[in-house]
């Protein structure tokens, strides 16, 4: 019982390997539409032990699926609008459920019935007249007219174009075996006279084409009807089995040569992964495809067949060139561009590099899938830098340039409130000239924000000189300038200190005319100050109202009673956070 389990499960699982590695079917080919009153006849030659799937509508609407439980080489499209012009594509259906490439036509519905019908009765009537009723006994005559006469008839009451071909080739045979008096004719020679003027079109072919398979077969046919006696009297030099078996295996050849032509297009295009493609490129693989497809359906050259079979492959193969070239330079281009980027130490990372950082994310998004394939491990590496950058919580940062000095480096521009006199700064205040403002009594600076709510925790870092001991205030709360400022440079004793009286102030100074990077960081109730690395202040007060940040902005340098004296700034860095100890030293420590 073990053993018959055990033989269960491999069959089992070799089945599902057989089912997963099973290929899309063969298309059908040499599919042909004849058209008829508000109806389409479709034929084609199809692999076998395949279904066939037949979508159809007419132009500017949705295909429909023909709905039928088999549906064979012959089937009649009914119920169309004669003069519109119907789409129809067919697909073979594997017993998995797999579908091939789709072969595609259209055609226009028309009533040819009346056409057909004039053209039979015509036929008829041109045979009839070609016999002389004094070649016949009145019995053999009387024969032949009514042949003639059943064949109009018939012509006349019919209600479908094969209804009118029948009719017409009934009565020219029926004419055409009837036997002359006096021993001139006989059944033999009437049967051949028939088979040659019925089968004129085949016979007289120097060319076969698969359209004419049908009437090739219908010759053969008729012609292993044949008697011998009436094989006999057969005059035409190609009215032999020889050269209408030879008409058929050309037709096989052809039809064996576009199902093989179209078979290892197919496979081959099979084989292209279409994510290692641009769309466009994977766009013009699909069109070859479709373009040979089209041409084998069109040839009746079994050379030519090959021809095309073999260009499409070394096209599609040049199209998988030019793509993986393309997707090796994309590649090249990105890692050469922004390879530095995407190395950058996550630890160290501040948001400065977030431009560099947002354009490699952007560019990578522009690669294509297959160029995507030979990066993969950028993308994680710039999604981890991104969120880093994103972890410090970054409101806004103004460096003062000169070219726009109130004009924000990340964030919203700052506004110069109040009067009073304020300058940029020159080479005697700073080693960058094109960067920095001084800012006199009176004057102030103003941030509006947007934020979701009110900031209880965050980081301010101030890079500033000061020229004396004054009064000195960093930022305030109050928008409207009606109070002091939250954070102070002393002036009076012990002047220079940092602080103010809810906190308290350093025991260290800030020194005069030297640079100084200042940060305050505050989380909740706690508020630290730190000069150029040294904490100055640890203070637990911080929970005041008065250190609460509206959502609506903050001002700098602000106080409402004039005690904003003269103070040289080239940095002001604002985030919504109280920033790690990591995070601080990232930034730096002391001016750059």
């Amino acid at each position: 019982m073990k053993v018959l389990i055990k033989l269960f499960v491999i069959l089992s699982l070799f089945s599902i390997v057989l089912f997963s590695c099973e290929k899309n079917p063969d298309p059908i080919s040499d599919l042909l539409g004849k058209v008829d009153n508000g109806s389409v006849t479709l034929t084609w030659q199809q692999p076998e032990n395949l279904g066939v799937e037949i979508w159809y509508g007419k132009e500017g609407e949705e295909l429909a699926l023909y709905e039928g439980e088999a549906i064979p080489s012959g089937t009649v499209i009914s119920g169309l609008e004669n003069g519109a012009i119907y789409h129809f594509e067919v697909y073979t259906v594997s017993s998995s459920g797999l579908k091939s490439a789709v072969v595609k036509e259209s055609y226009t519905p028309a009533d040819i019935l009346p056409s057909e019908k004039q053209s039979a009765i015509s036929a008829i009537n041109s045979a009839f007249a070609s016999y002389s009723e004094s070649d016949y006994s009145s019995e053999n005559w009387a024969s032949l007219v009514g042949f003639k006469d059943d064949g109009l008839a018939t012509v006349d009451s019919a209600t479908t174009v094969d209804a009118v071909l029948l009719a017409k080739n009934t009565a020219l045979s029926g004419m055409a075996g009837v036997v002359k008096l006096g021993g001139s004719g006989s059944s033999g020679q009437a049967q051949a006279q028939a088979f040659e003027t019925n089968h004129a079109v085949v016979l007289a072919i120097t060319a076969v084409t698969v359209a004419d398979r049908v009437a090739v077969l219908a010759a053969i046919s008729d012609f292993d009807d044949l008697s011998e006696d009436a094989k006999s009297y057969l005059t035409h030099p190609n009215a032999n089995a020889e050269f209408l078996n030879g008409l058929k295996s050309e037709i096989e050849a052809i039809i064996s040569a576009r199902i093989a032509a179209q078979s290892a297009i197919s496979s081959q295009h099979d084989s292209y992964n279409e994510d290692h493609y641009s769309v466009a490129n994977y766009e013009t693989l699909t069109s070859i495809r479709d373009t040979a497809y089209s041409d084998i359906n069109g040839s009746n050259s079994v050379t030519e067949i090959n021809e095309i079979k073999n260009i499409a492959i070394s096209d599609m193969d040049n199209v998988e060139t030019d793509a993986l070239n393309a997707a090796i330079a994309e590649k090249d281009n990105f890692l050469a561009t922004h390879g530095t980027t995407c190395n950058f130490p996550a630890a160290t990372i501040t948001p400065g590099s977030e431009p560099s950082v947002d354009l490699a994310l952007a560019d990578y998004d522009n690669l294509s899938t297959l160029a995507k394939s030979y990066v993969l491990d950028e993308k994680p590496k710039l999604d981890n830098l991104k969120s880093v950058i994103l972890d410090y919580g970054r409101i806004g940062e103004w460096d003062f340039n000169h070219s726009d000095t109130w004009k924000a480096t990340y964030g919203n521009d700052l506004s110069l409130q109040g009067s009073g006199s304020w300058n940029l700064l020159n080479a005697t205040h700073w080693k960058y000239p094109s960067r920095g403002v001084g800012i006199d009594t009176g004057r102030f600076l103003r941030l509006d924000l947007s934020l979701a709510s009110d900031l209880t925790s965050y980081t301010f870092i101030f890079d500033m000189k000061v020229v004396d001991r004054n009064w000195k205030p960093f930022y305030q709360t109050n928008l409207s300038n009606s109070e002091d400022g939250e954070l102070w440079i002393k002036g009076t004793d012990p002047k220079g200190t940092i602080g103010v009286s809810d906190l308290g102030y350093s025991s260290n100074t800030v020194q005069e005319n030297v640079w100084n990077r200042i940060v305050f960081v505050k989380a909740g109730s706690s508020f630290k100050i730190y000069v150029n690395g040294t904490l100055y202040l640890d203070s637990s007060s911080g929970g005041l109202g008065r250190f609460t940040i509206s959502r609506n902005g903050v001002l700098f340098f602000a106080d409402d009673n004039g005690e904003d004296t003269y103070v040289f700034i080239t940095k002001v860095a604002f985030y919504s956070k109280a920033l790690s100890d990591t995070q601080r030293t990232n930034l730096g420590v002391t001016m750059p």
